[in-house]
């Protein structure tokens, strides 16, 4: 569109809004790879792959009845969609265990590879230090271990749980009816990550844990938003191998993660189209 503006320019993509209808926003990937809150390269193609990546799997989620913030495809790097006011928080959802996961060195006595029947829902607090209104947190971006009406209390994410350190609803901003709908996440996150699992199983790839992020729209709805692609989850192929971004963080070279990337983007083509086949079964 003509009159989109640029409104934020992040470390992987370009948040542009329209000047004449300021809740409509434009989404543009950009060939960088982050990783670890302290590493940035340059990725070629990388923007092509996650908006193709991202694009399928919005249009999975929103034929299936889930509310995304996705409307359509503009380019090969860019989509568009509703833009939101984001709730700060990672929502992660764990089909299994991974080796790599947090969730290992929080629960120590669980093991790798666990599967759940159904699957875990976790909360983090999206910071960028380790403190939050001027109080200080156990580290950047704490598991939330508990929540109320009243606040959260937050924890190491790295860590056996301990003492946790307890938000207010006054730190947090939170009015009367201003608690983050805790509940409804978990229950949409949740659902999602089913759907995809079960999608892209169907061509034999194992879909073990993400994270998405979400927000309200204009009218206060809430939606998935942000982006699904491959730095979002740890996602094994039919050859049992690890495809995500987690390759890098293990030290893998980055054009071999490029092909990676790839990959994953052209087989997300397929999921979507074996998606809107009749079940086999």
């Amino acid at each position: 569109m003509p009159d989109m503006i640029e409104r934020m320019r992040g470390k992987t993509k370009i948040v542009r809004a329209s000047e004449s209808n300021p809740s409509l926003g434009e989404f543009e990937a950009l060939d960088q790879v982050t990783w670890d809150n302290i590493h940035r390269e340059p990725m070629p193609g990388k923007g092509i792959w996650s908006t193709s990546t991202a694009v399928n799997m919005f249009q999975l989620l929103k034929e299936a009845g889930i509310p995304v913030a996705y409307t359509k495809q503009v380019n090969e790097r860019t989509f568009r969609g509703p833009l939101c006011t984001m709730i700060p928080l990672e929502v992660i959802v764990r089909g299994a265990v991974d080796e790599n996961s947090s969730y290992l060195k929080r629960h120590p006595g669980r093991k790798a590879d666990e599967r759940f029947e159904t699957p875990i829902v976790e909360f983090f607090l999206k910071t960028d230090t380790a403190e939050f209104g001027g109080i200080e947190l156990p580290d950047v971006d704490p598991y939330i271990g508990r929540y109320a009406d009243s606040g959260i209390v937050v924890y190491h994410p790295k860590k056996p749980l301990d003492d946790g350190v307890f938000l207010s609803a006054t730190d947090l901003g939170w009015d009367v009816a201003g608690m983050w709908p805790f509940l409804a996440l978990e229950h949409i996150a949740r659902d999602a990550f089913c759907i995809v699992r079960n999608a892209w199983a169907r061509i034999g790839f194992d879909l073990r844990d993400w994270k998405v992020e979400f927000g309200f729209d204009a009218s206060g709805q809430i939606l998935l938003a942000d982006v699904i692609d491959n730095d979002s989850w740890r996602i094994l192929g039919p050859d049992g191998k690890e495809y995500s971004k987690q390759n890098i963080r293990n030290g893998k070279n980055l054009e071999d993660a490029a092909k990676d990337y790839e990959y994953i983007a052209r087989s997300s083509a397929l999921v979507l189209a074996y998606a809107r086949r009749p079940s086999d079964s």
